[in-house]
């Protein structure tokens, strides 16, 4: 069994299938794929997602209104008003990577601290690793420790006492380690 896009990608001669002219999306910057062989696009702009604070926080979303380009739904009465807001259930980002995080072994915790220190080295403005450290902190503090630790980042005092997202327990099927046979 395969999925579609292992299909895609055999049957169209490479992993940018997605800029061949029938499969491409009118616009050009809307599903942030870049790199690759058989790139047919040179992307001139230094970032490909939002919110950024590298290029003016392009590309972004077109503002609601006629006037501005932008969809808006039709205010018709349905108890109260229809708006164009996600629920607030949508603001809690943490709870799932917390427990993808300590539902995994202590080598694996080692091993995703190692991931994100060496990927976050090479990373060029210093204050994105503070932010990426900064949502780790949300997560959990001991992760945000271990990689502040490996990049020489003092972490705030208000770092320190992030209150984590509601508690979740352990699931044992997180960790791939479960799946893999010692011999």
């Amino acid at each position: 069994m395969f999925s579609y896009t292992d299909t895609q990608i055999s049957r169209l001669g490479g992993p940018n299938f997605h800029e061949i002219p029938i499969n491409r999306p009118t616009c050009p910057y809307h599903n942030f794929q870049r790199d690759g062989m058989h790139r047919m696009g040179i992307d001139t702009n230094p970032a490909n997602y939002e919110p950024n604070s590298i290029n003016d926080n392009w590309p972004r979303e077109t503002p609601p209104g006629p006037k501005r380009g932008g969809f808006e739904s039709y205010q018709e009465r349905v108890e109260g008003n229809k708006v164009r807001e996600r629920s607030p259930s949508f603001g809690e980002y943490y709870s799932h990577p917390r427990l993808f995080w300590l539902s995994q072994t202590p080598f694996e915790q080692r091993h995703i601290v190692d991931g994100f220190s060496f990927e976050l080295s090479k990373v060029v403005r210093p204050y994105i690793r503070e932010r990426v450290v900064d949502q780790l902190a949300h997560i959990d503090l001991t992760l945000a420790q271990a990689v502040a630790k490996n990049l020489g980042i003092e972490l705030t005092d208000d770092q320190l006492n992030i209150t984590p997202p509601p508690d979740v327990q352990r699931s044992e099927k997180g960790s791939i380690l479960k799946f893999v046979r010692h011999s």
